[in-house]
């Protein structure tokens, strides 16, 4: 033990334990001053910092625009997005990328770091495809290290900016890069807050967030939060909230805000309030300044113990009201019409508080608002100016039903204009004055500014009339908003429900599953973080469950407090789920908590299927009467089960938590007639079924598993007896044989089981099939006409229901005549069984061949007498329960019954022999007793519907609803018969003649011709074709047309007259008409309250030319209540399209599209005419992004500036929105003196340099700061400038005297017998020779240069080709003279392109391309210093040069030479015997020679003739040339000299000699470095060879010696 107290061990673990005492010490001293100095004190920050804004830039370049500073290039703020939340940057850098700035901070050393966030403006969101930020520093200018990550991500405008800080001391210059990320779409780069800071500069101006996370970790374990940590916890959430820089801005913008951030921190109730009163509807920054200026403003009010009339303390009321308005007013505020009539905190702060003391408010709702609900209430959208104004106005209605009733005040309409000229003018004001009393309340009258009385006057839609409802709620303390609804907006308002508790109220609501279609949000949250928002189903019922919340605000307090530790925590997940399961021990309903748990669950692998159904059945308890927001939650588990089985328990959970809302009651909720709605709303949407089932349909005789469980494979079974025996399916759906679909019964149904869970019951899904029933009172029988009436496709009859033969109802219209018994079943439809079969029995008609009934087929009704009630064709439908009736006559006015008639019009004359009457049963009088009963009948005909014959009449008719029949004295023919009722039964109070049924019959027998009826198969409306034929012949007949048949079909609307004869040769006709096929498409006509560009909702109206039932679903159309209009409203560009069918089937469709609604505020650029420095003015011209009609400046698009200073445009686009564009000119100022030198202004062939020397005070921003630039050819060059205050300025430099281009000229040969001689003539200008006067004389073939100067010493050269000389093989001896040939007109070309004829004094020129130059322009030569070939000229033609190739043939003999340590060999055959070469030398500038070398050797090598004359030598052959080097001196190079410059030549080195290759002599240099000392090359080879060998000998002895020692000392 001894031994170990003195080991290393122990001396080691002590010093770690002595080190983690002292950390945790030290920890936790610093934790324990948390909570009373969180603050940190900056000092004097503007002695702390310099802004990169505020200095001059060294040198900046952007993708577009300019550089901007503090502001954007549009004067906009600067607003980067921060911590999850737009901020407002004051001072930083926009500079559109691919933009690159650079500073010179080498002035700076006192400031030791630099700091910035960098990112995207807001303006670009999330277009384009982000910018990468890099920051560089430099000690020299010129080499950057890069300070930032190297391979960022790209950031959008949508994107969180990011936050640098690096260490500068050892910079001097630092240079910000924005690179566009292959596109400069929205690159809106920003540098936000960049800035230089000094050593001690700390950009945080409260303790960190790590800090309180760290303090907090060591003191929270579970549960509530205790007291003590209370205010910690508060602060650490306000930092985070609010961010470093923003309450940096605001402590640093205004000494006394300080106050009240101190008030706001160290004061926990006050903190408390305000962070669980939510986030702010704008911005946190903007939050504490209106807070500061309400705290200043009214601080003794939050000092005032004095209690109102309820017992509360004023104080608590303004502190919420104070809170509430913070966050309200963090945004725009205003009266909804527009016109910028914003709100000021301030002034409604005193609106409301007085009103609460005089009692205009309720207060009972008004003292007890938590924050949260207090902020319904300030944010009303109305300017404060009309607040009181329209309080008192609403007076005018007594009732709250009237006072609140939008409706009252403002009628609906499409027409509307608020800004009409009659609202503003002031001959105008003394009339709206007194109605509404504007001058009481000082209300504006302006041009411009519409007010509330405005749109009492024009009206508005549904968006008007509701915000005009939640305006008047507002101003009587009542929170209240607008909500919306697909094409519609409806408004909600807060209620006192009793029992302590609010709850909200949907009115003005035009969707059918009311708060199901209702979209919105609380003011927590909740509905905008979690709702779905799927298949129709909106988000506004969340604002329910949210006010159930704040009901209970302690619980809900206590639990949103635990939830501020879900940030500290977040990656914790263990701790995570322990915090929620805290914060639902206080408040159960605690949605944050609830969405907090699923989300751990599902992204957690270790949860298993079972605990997230487990985690679901919780949430379906809690949420039972809350729909939307279990089954959103349950959704979101159901994303993450992957096993069929357990996917199915969550749908049957869903679906039983669903059906158990719609039974809802009082008891189970306040809301108790809404979640019935949402719930039915929500089954009606969703898939909540594990598997369904029909009977007909397209999927009829298929079980479907739902879709939620088609995402995967699924093993499941199915039973159809009751779960004694099931069969396995392994696909989504199965078909069922015809035996399996007539054996499934409702006392069995269908039952289901998914593979993988126990065979329990709870496991097993039942599809309820249930016991199909007949409809009653649907279908009847019209036995005269012998029709069933009323049955429809899913319908089938038969005689012989036990035969097993039925046939359907679909598209016939069987006729059962005799007496017969039909049974009608309806077919199995969805999960009902086929049902059983009634019957109807038909009998034989009593009618003989003199009494035959009339089908009413052939019958109208034309006239009724007097005003009439119910639809004259009720009369001969044939239905007991439709009827019609004539005047009523009313006994207590002294009226008395006057005689009604009715007027019958027959298809054809007809003999008519009887009528049947019944009245309406229903009849009565004074709506108790019956009546309505004929007790007297006149029967006339009529052939022409104007004289009329009595034929027949009853004067005693029971007093009872049967049918009555009147006969005839005799068969009388007629065309129209008038039934006329001249008595009838009265009781009560009144009296009139009713019809339910009225039956014609004929005496077929009484016509002298055949006569037939006609029967259709179907008489109702159809799209489908209809077949006619001829029935109840009075007589045998045959038919003489249509082809001998009894039947005709007809495809559309028309008659057809049938002609036939009897037995007797007598001809007759019936005549069949057929006016109900319908098979025109239903038209659907749009018409819009505007199709102008507009910023204002657009209406459309949907009208139909003929009755149609709408099909889509997923269209908004509201029907107006009033005139059953029907309207889209659009309050954005959409397309609809529109689905109709019509009563027969025909489908219309319509697409409904609005693409003119246009809120988007205009933008523009502003040109300007000049953006350098000038001391002239300077024009500025607006570039809108859009037609615009300019307000102001006379509507001139142009502003002239003789000035510095600054002028704003204001235009309104086409659709009404208003924009503004600042034009600001900041550089009329003095141009600075300068002066410009150049190198040479003679003209010249070389590059020119200039020098610009410009007055002290101005910077040079491009060509990297130089003062001096180099013109290569002749141009303008821009030197850009800055001032002290960073305008920009250009100095201009133009440079037109460079001439690079070779002169030209003609040859003309003149060949002789021995010789060819050459002169050069037509010169392109004045020029020079290299050799020689210009002519040429030349004895051997071959390609030869003739150099040529112009003044300036431009080189040209001209290629000589001589190809006329006969090598000896080609001298043919002693040749015959021949005759000349005739001459041939019309010559054959030459055969052999490539070998032209021979020349005989041609001229050859070349051309050049035409430069720019000012100067005379010449024709452009190859100007390369290599020698170019032309090919043979033809006589007198212009030949083009091409360069030559050099030959270099072994077969060639070589005359050699040697001068002065040159050796030349040159083929003989180029030159004569009696030459020489010569080795002069020559001079070189001096500027040459520092290039060259200072010892090298210069070499003119020529060929000479016998009179020194240099010779010309052809350039087709490769001459070698040898030059002996020196070997004291180190060989550099070999150059050729050409016009004074040089030209690297290709050689070989050996045996001391360099050995070139080349088609010509000329000037040479070798190249060496003069050091005696130094050794060649190859000496250095060979001594670099020596010494390896020498080392490497070394390094193995030193190895060797290393072995030996190691095995030595291991051996001992």
């Amino acid at each position: 033990m001894k031994n170990f107290f003195k080991s290393k061990k122990f001396y080691i673990g002590s010093l770690v334990l002595l080190i983690y005492v002292m950390v945790n010490f030290f920890v936790n001293q610093t934790h324990a001053e948390l909570s009373s100095d969180v603050l940190i004190d900056r000092g004097n920050v503007s002695e702390q910092v310099l802004y990169l804004s505020d200095i001059t830039y060294r040198k900046a370049q952007v993708g577009w625009g300019n550089i901007s500073f503090d502001k954007t290039q549009s004067n906009t703020s600067l607003i980067l997005r921060f911590n999850n939340s737009s901020t407002v940057f004051n001072k930083g850098i926009w500079a559109h990328a691919t933009s690159t700035i650079e500073y010179d901070i080498s002035g700076y050393k006192d400031y030791a770091y630099f700091s910035t966030y960098y990112g995207l403006n807001t303006t670009a969101g999330g277009n384009g495809n982000g910018v990468k930020f890099y920051v560089y520093t430099s000690k020299d200018g010129s080499s950057w290290d890069l300070r930032s990550p190297e391979n960022p991500d790209p950031l959008k405008g949508v994107d969180n900016a990011l936050y640098l800080k690096i260490d500068i001391r050892d910079a001097n210059y630092i240079r910000l890069y924005a690179h566009d990320n292959g596109a400069n779409a929205s690159d809106h780069a920003v540098w936000a807050d960049a800035k230089l800071v000094k050593e001690g500069y700390s950009d945080n101006a409260m303790i960190p967030v790590e800090d309180f996370d760290a303090y907090i970790k060591s003191r929270y374990t579970s549960g509530a939060i205790k007291d003590d940590l209370k205010l910690i916890l508060l602060q650490r959430t306000f930092i985070r909230n609010v961010g470093q820089y923003q309450l940096r801005e605001f402590l640093d913008s205004d000494p006394k805000n300080k106050e009240v951030v101190e008030w706001l921190l160290y004061n926990e109730e006050v903190l408390r309030l305000w962070t669980i009163g939510g986030k702010p509807n704008g911005t946190y920054a903007r939050s504490l300044q209106v807070l500061s200026d309400l705290y200043h403003t009214y601080k003794d009010d939050l000092t005032n113990e004095n209690l109102t009339s309820l017992g509360n303390k004023y104080k608590d009321i303004y502190l919420k009201m104070m809170l509430s308005l913070s966050l309200t007013h963090s945004t725009n505020v205003g009266l909804w019409i527009g016109g910028n009539q914003f709100s000021s905190a301030v002034v409604r702060y005193q609106i409301y508080k007085d009103m609460h003391m005089n009692g205009q408010l309720d207060t009972a709702m008004f003292e007890s608002y938590t924050v949260d609900e207090m902020r319904g209430v300030m944010i009303t959208n109305i300017d404060d100016e009309e607040i009181l104004w329209l309080h008192d106005y609403s007076k005018k209605f007594s009732t709250a039903a009237d006072r609140f009733n939008p409706y009252k005040y403002i009628r609906y309409t499409l027409s509307y204009s608020y800004y009409r000229p009659q609202y503003y003018t002031q001959e105008n004001y003394a009339k709206w004055d007194q109605k509404y009393n504007l001058s009481k309340y000082n209300i504006t009258y302006k041009s411009g500014k519409p007010k509330l009385w405005i749109v009492f006057e024009e009206g508005a839609v549904c968006g008007g009339l509701s915000k005009t409802a939640a305006n008047l709620y507002g101003v009587w303390g009542y929170p209240a908003r607008v909500v919306g609804q697909p094409g519609h907006a409806a408004y909600v308002y807060l209620y006192n429900a009793g029992g302590g508790k609010f709850a909200w109220q949907l009115a003005n609501s035009a969707a059918a599953t009311g708060w199901a279609d209702t979209g919105g949000s609380a003011t927590n949250g909740w509905g905008t973080r979690y709702a779905t928002n799927s298949g129709g189903i909106q988000s506004g019922s969340y604002l329910l469950l949210a006010q159930e919340a704040q009901n209970e605000y302690d619980k809900y307090e206590r639990s949103q407090l635990i939830m501020l530790l879900e940030d500290v925590y977040k990656n914790d997940k263990k701790k995570l789920e322990r915090i929620y399961r805290d914060a639902l021990e206080e408040e159960i309903i605690n949605l944050d908590a609830w969405i907090g748990l699923v989300n751990l669950y599902i992204t957690d692998d270790s949860k298993s299927d079972e605990d997230l159904v487990e985690l679901a059945t919780e949430i379906a308890e809690v949420y039972t009467y809350h729909p939307l927001p279990m089954y959103d939650l349950t959704r979101r588990i159901a994303s993450k089960i992957s096993s069929p089985g357990y996917k199915s328990r969550l749908i049957m959970l869903q679906d039983e938590t669903l059906r158990k809302a719609t039974k809802a009651t009082s008891k189970d909720t306040i809301y108790y007639k809404e979640v019935p709605v949402i719930a039915n709303a929500i089954l009606g949407v969703y898939d909540s079924k594990v598997a369904t089932f029909s009977f007909d349909g397209n999927n009829a005789g298929k079980i479907a598993l739902s879709r939620q469980l088609q995402s995967a494979q699924v093993a499941w079974k199915y039973s159809i007896d009751g779960g004694n025996t099931w069969k396995d399916v392994f696909e989504h759906s199965v078909q069922l044989t015809k035996e399996e679909i007539e054996s499934i019964s409702p006392e069995k149904d269908i039952k289901i089981h998914i593979t993988g869970l126990p065979m329990t019951d709870a496991n097993i899904y039942t599809i309820d099939i249930l016991k199909g029933v007949f409809p009653s009172g649907v279908v009847s029988i019209d036995d005269l006409e012998n029709k069933v009436k009323g049955a429809n496709s899913t319908m089938e009859w038969s005689l012989d229901p036990n035969s097993g033969e039925w046939s359907s109802f679909a598209d016939t219209n069987p006729t059962f005549r005799g007496d017969v018994r039909v049974y009608i079943r309806k077919l199995a439809t969805g999960v009902y069984t086929i049902t059983d079969p009634v019957y109807f029995t038909f009998t034989k008609n009593v009618s003989s061949d003199t009494n035959r009934y009339i089908p009413r087929a052939g019958l109208k009704v034309v006239s009724v007498s007097g005003t009439s009630a119910g639809n004259m064709n009720n009369i001969l439908d044939g239905n007991l329960n439709t009827a019609w009736h004539g005047p009523k006559a009313n006994f207590m006015t002294g009226g008395t019954y006057k005689a009604s008639h009715v007027i019958i019009e027959l298809d054809k004359p007809r003999y008519v022999s009887e009528v049947d009457y019944q009245p309406n049963p229903s009849a009565l009088a004074n709506g108790k007793y019956p009546a309505g009963k004929a007790r007297s009948l006149e029967i006339y005909v009529s052939m022409d519907g104007v004289n009329w014959e009595l034929a027949g009449k009853n004067t005693n008719l029971a007093n009872n609803s049967n049918l009555k029949k009147i006969t005839l004295d005799e068969a009388k023919q007629a065309k129209y018969v008038k039934i006329n009722c001249p008595v009838v039964w009265e009781h009560g109070l009144e009296a009139y003649f009713s019809i339910s049924i009225i039956n014609l019959y004929e005496n077929p027998s009484a016509s002298e011709v055949p006569t037939a009826e006609v029967s259709y198969n179907i008489v109702n409306a159809t799209n489908k074709d209809v077949v006619a034929e001829l029935v109840d012949e009075n007589r045998p007949i045959t038919v003489t047309n249509n082809g001998g048949s009894k039947t005709y079909t007809f495809r559309e609307n028309g008659t057809f007259t049938f002609e036939f004869v009897d037995g007797e040769g007598r001809h007759g006709s019936a005549t069949a008409t057929v006016d109900w096929i319908d098979k025109r498409v239903p038209n659907i006509n749009v018409t819009y309250n505007t199709t102008e560009l507009t910023n204002e909702e657009v209406v459309a109206t949907i009208s139909f030319d003929k009755e149609v039932t709408i099909l889509s679903t997923n269209v908004p159309i509201v029907e107006n209540p009033v005139d059953k209009s029907k309207t889209i409203t659009f309050l954005e560009n959409a397309s609809y399209i529109i689905e109709v069918v019509d009563s027969v089937g025909n489908i219309g469709i319509h697409n409904v599209t609005v693409d003119w609604i246009d809120k988007t505020s205009p933008t523009a650029e502003i040109e300007y005419s000049t953006k350098n420095i000038t001391d002239g003015v300077v024009t500025a011209t607006l570039n809108p992004s859009e037609d615009v009609t300019i307000t102001n400046n006379g509507g001139s698009p142009t502003y002239t500036f003789n000035e510095n200073g600054t002028f704003t445009f204001e235009f309104v686009d086409k659709a009404g929105n208003e924009g503004t564009a600042l034009a600001m000119v900041t550089w009329i100022t003095r141009v600075p003196q300068y002066d410009i030198s150049y190198s040479t202004k003679e003209l010249t062939n070389k590059d020119v340099t200039v020098v610009l020397t410009l007055e002290s005070g101005y910077i040079l921003v491009n060509n990297d700061g130089n003062n001096t630039y180099t013109f290569t050819d002749n141009g303008t060059f821009e030197f850009e400038y800055i001032d002290a205050n960073s305008n920009l300025g250009k100095i201009p430099v133009t440079v037109d005297w460079i001439d690079k281009t070779p002169p030209t000229a003609e040859l003309k040969y003149d060949i002789q017998e021995d010789k060819v001689i050459v002169t050069i003539i037509n010169p392109s200008e004045e020029i020079t020779f290299a050799d020689g006067n210009g002519v040429y004389e030349f004895t051997k073939n071959g390609t030869y240069e003739l150099i040529i100067y112009d003044k300036i010493g431009n080189r040209g050269v001209l290629l000589v080709k001589i190809d006329s000389f006969k090598t000896p093989s080609e001298v043919i001896p002693n040749p015959e003279p021949t005759p000349d040939p005739k001459p041939n007109p019309d010559p054959e070309p030459n055969p052999n392109p490539e070998e032209p004829t021979k020349p005989t004094n041609p001229i050859v020129t070349t051309t050049k391309p035409v430069t720019n130059n000012d100067k005379t322009t010449k024709p452009v030569v190859n100007n390369s210093t290599k020698p170019v070939s032309t090919t043979k000229p033809n006589s007198n033609e212009i030949v083009t040069t091409k360069k030559p190739t050099t030959e270099d043939k072994d077969d060639l003999n070589y005359k050699k030479y040697s001068s002065n340590g040159v050796e030349l060999e040159i083929p003989n055959k180029i030159v004569d015997d009696n030459t020489s070469l010569v080795t002069g030398s020559f001079e070189v500038t001096n500027e040459l020679k520092d290039k060259l070398g200072n010892a090298s050797e210069y070499f003119d090598l020529y060929i000479a003739d016998e009179n020194s004359k240099k010779v010309l030598l052809p350039i087709d052959y490769a001459f070698k040339i040898s030059i002996k080097l020196n070997s004291n001196k180190e060989f550099v190079n070999v150059y050729e000299v050409i016009d004074g410059e040089l030209e690297a030549v290709e050689y070989e080195k050996a045996n001391g000699k360099i050995l070139i290759k080349s088609n010509r002599l000329g000037k040479y240099v070798v190249s060496y470095n003069k050091n005696e000392n130094t050794v060649t090359k190859d000496d250095k080879t060979e001594s670099n060879q020596k010494t390896f060998v020498i080392l490497g000998i070394a390094a193995l002895t030193i190895l060797l010696f290393g072995v030996i020692v190691y095995f030595i000392k291991f051996k001992k």
